[in-house]
C-alpha cells in the first residue's frame, strides 16, 4: 500500500498548487534540501474533502482492508496526510468518520468541520460497490439549502454530479438513509 501512495506524489503537488511533497530523507533515495522539506503543503476543507479523498479513492483498489482503514478518521489524518507530506489549514480533530451498511453496501462517513463556505460539505460518504467506490457529499448551498454531490473516484478527479436540492441530514445514518432513498446505491 505504502507504493501506491508514493506514487500519488505528483497529484498532491497538483492539489497543494505545485507546492512540492516531501516523504524526508532518505525515502525512495531522493533527499530534499531542508528548506523544501520545511515547507509543508496545506490543503484547504475544500480539497480534502473534494480532491484528496476522491483521489485516493481511485488510486487505491477496493478492499475491505482499505474501508476497515478509512473508518478511522485517523487512517487518514494521521497516517496518509503525513506519509504524503501535506496538512491541512484547519482542525483535523474535527474530522470523524462512522461506519454502517445499506442495502448490502458497506459504507464510511465522514463528518466534517461545519461547513462555513459553499460549497464545502457536511458529510462525506464512501460507498464501496464491490468493483469500485462511490463517494457522495452533502454540500452547503445557498440561503440554508443543501445539495446531494457525487465525486468521481479518480486521480485526475474531474467529474462531479449533482442531485439537487435535499434537506439537511442531523446525522450520518440520516445521510445515508438520503443516498439509499436517492436510488444512488445500485
Amino acid at each position: 500500500m505504502k507504493n501506491q501512495l508514493k506514487t500519488i506524489l505528483l497529484s498532491v503537488a497538483l492539489l497543494s498548487g505545485g507546492a512540492p511533497v516531501a516523504f524526508g530523507q532518505g525515502d525512495a533515495g531522493v533527499e530534499m534540501p531542508d528548506s523544501v522539506a520545511a515547507e509543508v503543503p496545506k490543503l484547504t476543507m475544500y480539497q480534502y474533502e473534494y480532491q484528496l479523498i476522491p483521489m485516493l479513492l481511485g488510486r487505491m483498489g477496493v478492499s475491505s482492508e482499505f474501508m476497515d482503514n478509512l473508518s478511522d478518521a485517523r487512517y487518514l489524518n494521521e497516517f496518509i496526510l503525513p506519509m504524503m507530506g501535506v496538512a491541512c489549514d484547519f482542525d483535523l480533530s474535527a474530522v470523524s468518520a462512522s461506519r454502517m451498511k445499506r442495502a448490502d453496501k458497506d459504507i464510511v462517513v465522514y463528518t466534517f468541520p461545519t461547513p462555513k463556505r459553499i460549497p464545502d460539505a457536511k458529510y462525506g460518504a464512501i460507498v464501496n460497490m464491490g468493483d469500485k467506490y462511490r463517494y457522495f457529499t452533502l454540500e452547503k448551498s445557498l440561503e440554508g439549502y443543501w445539495v446531494l454531490g457525487e465525486c468521481e473516484c479518480s486521480v485526475q478527479n474531474l467529474g462531479h454530479k449533482n442531485y439537487g436540492d435535499v434537506p439537511e441530514s442531523e446525522t450520518p445514518e440520516m445521510f445515508v438513509d438520503l443516498i439509499k432513498e436517492k436510488d444512488l446505491l445500485k
